[in-house]
């Protein structure tokens, strides 16, 4: 029997969190903060990014990912302050073709609105709700209390809720009909996040969208950073299949006529144009209608008046 003691080899979530906490408190986090500081972030998110690996779907597809793509997920969540893990994740860490990405959940980007001084809720609207959408905006929200969506054809669309903690004062609550979402999710990529997540990814389309089009006045670094550090989500080359139009006739098609009589066109053919016979139809005319007019009656002739005419004998002539 040997007496050599053999190294037994430590089990790949601690490994993992070894290595993590090896590099990021030497390589990363030292150049933000002192050293001191930099050991005990390095040791929390070191902790985290472990207990979220141990606990995925398939941890081995996390080990396995190139150790330049795990430390980005770690200068993101160093910049940010989002670690993955947890009952209700604000980071999700997806392992894709060897490379670990750091995808922001909807709650990830309420956190950091939060921050920033705004309060956003983004609400699923189930088939079976009511509501009431004016000017793009959802006035009236009434939800069926025993209905609850599980997939993206339970949904009629999510609305954003965007609340400023300064006063409290309601921004608005835009409207993202359900159409627009299904749109964005047959172009996303990220196919597995959506079949998996297809609600909090629903939500999260809807908040990314208000961000995009200004409803949400934010301007804010941790957040725009935040969103830039996700890697592009949607193929541009998935296009949708062009609507089909019908072209308004013009021409001789326009006429009726699909063929060409023109004289080149006899010439091109050589021979004769074809006879070509055409119906003249008569305007149909309903009976005539004789309409006689009775001559006004006109009034008696009156007689000449009789003029008196006396001679007088007696004057000479």
């Amino acid at each position: 029997m040997s007496n050599a003691i053999e190294k037994k080899q430590a089990p790949p979530h601690l490994a993992f969190r070894e290595f993590i906490e090896k590099n990021a408190g030497t390589h990363v986090l030292e150049k933000l903060v002192d050293s001191d500081a930099a050991r005990k972030a390095a040791g929390r998110t070191a902790l985290a990014y472990a207990n979220a690996a141990r606990t995925a779907k398939d941890p081995a597809a996390i080990y396995s990912c190139s150790q330049a793509s795990i430390m980005t997920c770690v200068v993101n969540s160093a910049v940010t302050g989002l670690m993955p893990g947890g009952a209700h994740p604000v980071v999700w860490l997806v392992p894709k073709k060897g490379e670990l990405q750091w995808w922001l959940s909807h709650r990830g980007i309420c956190t950091l609105a939060l921050r920033a001084g705004y309060n956003i809720i983004a609400v699923p609207v189930h088939v079976d709700d009511e509501v009431e959408v004016e000017f793009g905006e959802v006035t009236r929200h009434e939800a069926d209390p025993e209905s609850w969506a599980n997939k993206l054809d339970d949904l009629k669309g999510v609305y954003v809720c965007i609340k400023r903690l300064s006063d409290g004062a309601l921004i608005g609550r835009p409207w993202l009909p359900i159409g627009a979402i299904k749109k964005r999710s047959a172009k996303a990529m990220t196919q597995s996040v959506w079949n998996e997540w297809p609600v909090e990814q629903a939500q999260k389309t809807a908040i990314k969208w208000v961000i995009a089009r200004g409803f949400l006045p934010l301007d804010d670094q941790a957040l725009q950073e935040a969103l830039s550090a996700e890697p592009v989500d949607y193929d541009e080359s998935i296009s949708e299949a062009p609507k089909k139009t019908r072209e308004k006739p013009s021409g001789r098609a326009a006429l009726g006529l699909s063929q060409d009589f023109s004289e080149e066109a006899r010439i091109a053919k050589g021979s004769e144009p074809e006879a070509v016979t055409i119906e003249v139809v008569e305007e149909k005319k309903g009976p005539e209608v004789v309409v006689e007019r009775k001559p006004e009656p006109q009034a008696p002739e009156k007689a000449p008046p009789k003029m008196d005419i006396t001679v007088d004998s007696s004057d000479p002539m």
